[in-house]
């Protein structure tokens, strides 16, 4: 009997690791599949190199193929409404307000239009003119908190701060004088003109420092200092980059020797969020740096994938294009630039309304990451230029028509 027990006991246990021997074990990740994003440290900095996108095919943005807001533009191509048709020209700066309607700043006619959804005209604010209220060169448009609207003027110039019935809630003029005694320093030339207003109040200018030209003809870049003026005229430096990629030459002809290559490299700036984050990238290197709102370096974002070619259709396209814009560029010229096999690697920067970063590496193609410096997905967005706006589900931006050279504003709707 005892030995009969025993026999059913080993029985049990057998058929017990049997079974378990059987079930289902989780996959383990392959020794070779590298991981999608590596993040480390180094010297206080974080270095987050992205190997692969996060988005998967069920959970990737999308933007619908047809525009949800279409403002000005010709009426036969199919613009809303008859009353938008002449107010857009030489549009600086886009925005929505929470009430949905579209804010667009034209310098062309001096003018703060806000448009309805459907394309109605609902407010013009402002005219020509200098005083509070009235633009003289109207460059920037940003829409804050509370739907305030600022629209900055071009060099250093005043702000004016509209409530949404128009009303100047704010109006200051910038001191030049205190931006050039904060920035001249032997060697470095005071800048120019506000390169990138924030949303704080403070902005961005480049300051640019003596180099010498090189004697050839060949392309070089100059440097450029990106600087934060805070409200209190106070200079933060975020370093020196490299600037426009360029040629000059004392015997130089842009009819027979074009001064910029087809798709030179540049350094680029953007900013936003909450907290505000500086993003600055060199362009010639797949390579973003993260500043924090006291422009210290929090973050350098990195993507490891290869170089993108560029096309034949491509290069066709950039030659008319600046056939189209600029009447001493000639076709000869444009055919004798050195060759180029490759994008530069960073051709744009621009941060949305959540505060994500989007990274342009060619026409239309734009790379979307987390704040934390994660790689999220890549989206081809409608518009060849730079997406004016990306709001958390809408894009607005401006199509040119290439034969009238009429605009208008669209809104493609995205799915995030």
């Amino acid at each position: 009997m005892l030995q009969r027990s025993r026999s059913r006991i080993l029985l049990v246990l057998l058929l017990a690791t049997t079974a378990a021997a059987c079930e289902p074990r989780p996959a383990e990740p392959r020794p070779d599949t590298p991981p999608a994003v590596t993040i480390r440290d180094s010297a206080g900095i974080r270095i987050v190199e992205n190997h692969a996108p996060e988005w998967a095919a069920t959970d990737a943005w999308t933007i619908d193929p047809e525009p949800v807001i279409v403002i000005g533009g010709d009426p036969g191509l199919g613009a809303a409404t008859e009353d938008s048709v002449h107010l857009i020209w030489q549009v600086a700066g886009l925005g929505r307000l929470s009430d949905g309607r579209v804010a667009v700043l034209s310098s062309g006619s001096k003018s703060l239009r806000l448009f309805h959804p459907s394309g109605r005209l609902s407010r013009s604010i402002g005219r020509a003119g200098e005083g509070p209220g009235e633009f003289n060169h109207p460059a920037y448009l940003q829409v804050l908190l509370g739907d305030t609207m600022a629209v900055w003027s071009d060099w250093f110039g005043y702000v004016s701060y509209f409530d949404t019935a128009g009303t100047v809630v704010k109006h200051r003029r910038i001191d030049a004088g205190r931006i050039f005694e904060q920035t001249r320093i032997p060697g470095q030339t005071p800048p120019e003109r506000i390169h990138m207003p924030l949303a704080d109040g403070s902005f961005l200018v480049i300051a640019h420092r003596d180099v010498p030209i090189p004697e050839s003809d060949e392309f070089f870049r100059p440097d450029w200092g990106f600087v934060r003026i805070d409200t209190a005229y106070v200079a933060h430096s975020l370093g020196w980059w490299g600037g426009i990629e360029q040629r000059i030459s004392r015997s130089f002809d842009p009819t027979t020797r074009w001064p910029f290559p087809l798709f030179g490299v540049m350094s680029h700036v953007a900013a936003g969020g909450d907290p505000l984050t500086i993003y600055v990238s060199n362009g010639d290197r797949d390579e973003v740096h993260q500043f924090s709102p006291a422009d210290d370096l929090q973050r350098i974002i990195r993507r490891t994938i290869g170089p993108i070619p560029i096309t034949d259709e491509e290069r066709e396209r950039a030659k008319v294009g600046i056939l189209e814009l600029n009447q001493w560029a000639r076709r000869e010229a444009l055919d004798a630039l050195p060759p180029q096999d490759f994008h530069p690697p960073v051709s744009g920067l621009m941060v949305d309304a959540t505060g994500r970063l989007w990274v342009r590496h060619q026409a239309g193609r734009w790379s979307v990451f987390h704040p934390e410096g994660r790689w999220l997905g890549t989206l081809t967005i409608p518009f060849r230029g730079s997406a004016l706006w990306v709001g958390d589900d809408l894009i607005l931006g401006v199509r040119t028509d290439p034969d009238t050279g009429v605009e208008r504003v669209e809104g493609y709707r995205l799915n995030r």
